[in-house]
């Protein structure tokens, strides 16, 4: 943390009384609006959701039956909304500025952050002896990693605290065109809806394949999963930021200073993905070749439905990543042929482009 500048305003007593008058109009205006409006629009919001999934669960769940099991049965499901469950195995998807590349990944998320100064203060309020209210402030400064660049442009010691706004490769993601779940293809529509929840930390593949990528000029991998850009000045940008500070009488050096975790500029990149080895899908087959669609109500709802003994889900997503489950009782309906158990892959760690 750096302190910044002190600063000193005086108001009139008159002018002090304007002053509050409007702020306590705007804050009794949105007291109303959040105490009021706000509570009731997100109560129906809530409660139309709550009616809309319920009304959709209760007339799609009659309708879904086991998937076939093997490609010569899937012609007689043609229509109907199908229980599948069983390894995903998606085309190759990558992240190609960094070279990020594996068959197993059915999402992908690249998460930037940036090393940025963020603007803070106190303040302080008295009377002098001629009625007139003082107000301190106190500036101080924070440097920290933020999910977005944040502008200097109106601190007020922009110089000192300058944050530069260069963002090479913004935060992306990408899903796989499609997965096929044993006889059934999965499309891009509703693997986009399976959250990309892991933290990827590359394979000896995917570390190779980076450093022959576009980002490879500017970032170098520093381990944990993250990739790391530090920010280098031009000279002349050095120039004009110590001209600046100069102006702006900023040119202390601070204790702060020599503790900095990061620097101003600085990016680091980490990847999330969803790579699960087993999902259990609720959707509609199209057609006889195993298509698969989102299964919607007559309300327009999409519908995903869980597994037996797991709470549906509210947020309408059909594909749901887990472990394969232990054989169902005998007085169960069975989801899946006998010889069908899903088996796990191997990875190398993550999955390389090679598929090894």
């Amino acid at each position: 943390m750096r302190v910044g500048r002190t600063t000193t305003t005086y108001r009139t007593a008159e002018q002090e009384a304007r002053h509050q008058k409007c702020v306590q109009t705007i804050l009794y205006v949105l007291a109303a609006i959040f105490m009021i409006a706000v509570p009731i629009g997100l109560y129906e919001v809530e409660e139309h959701v709550k009616k809309a999934a319920s009304e959709a669960f209760y007339e799609i769940e009659p309708q879904v039956v086991p998937g076939a099991t093997n490609e010569k049965s899937l012609a007689s499901f043609a229509g109907h909304v199908v229980h599948v469950t069983g390894t995903p195995n998606p085309a190759e998807l990558c992240d190609n500025d960094f070279g990020v590349c594996s068959n197993t990944f059915l999402r992908v998320q690249r998460n930037v952050e940036y090393c940025q100064w963020t603007e803070h203060y106190t303040e302080h309020k008295d009377r002098d002896n001629e009625g007139n209210t003082v107000t301190t402030r106190q500036y101080y400064y924070t440097l920290g990693w933020h999910g977005s660049p944040v502008s200097s442009l109106f601190f007020n010691q922009p110089f000192a605290h300058n944050n530069p706004q260069r963002n090479p490769f913004p935060s992306a993601g990408a899903v796989a065109a499609s997965a096929t779940v044993g006889p059934y293809t999965v499309p891009s529509t509703i693997l986009a809806r399976i959250d990309a929840d892991r933290l990827l930390e590359p394979s000896r593949d995917q570390l190779r394949d980076f450093r022959e990528s576009p980002a490879a000029r500017d970032f170098q991998y520093i381990g944990r999963g993250y990739f790391y850009s530090p920010y280098q000045a031009s000279t002349m940008s050095k120039i004009a930021q110590f001209a600046g500070r100069a102006l702006e009488g900023s040119l202390d050096i601070q204790l702060g200073d020599f503790l900095k975790s990061c620097e101003a500029g600085d990016i680091r990149v980490h990847f999330k993905v969803a790579d699960p080895e087993y999902v259990t899908v609720v959707a509609q087959q199209q057609s006889g070749n195993g298509m698969l669609n989102d299964a919607i109500a007559s309300n327009g709802y999409h519908v995903g439905i869980r597994p037996r003994g797991v709470d549906i889900t509210s947020a309408g997503s059909p594909v749901i990543p887990g472990t394969p489950p232990p054989p169902p009782p005998t007085n169960q309906p069975q989801f899946q042929s006998p010889g069908q158990h899903p088996t796990s892959r191997h990875r190398n760690g993550i999955g390389s482009k090679d598929g090894g």
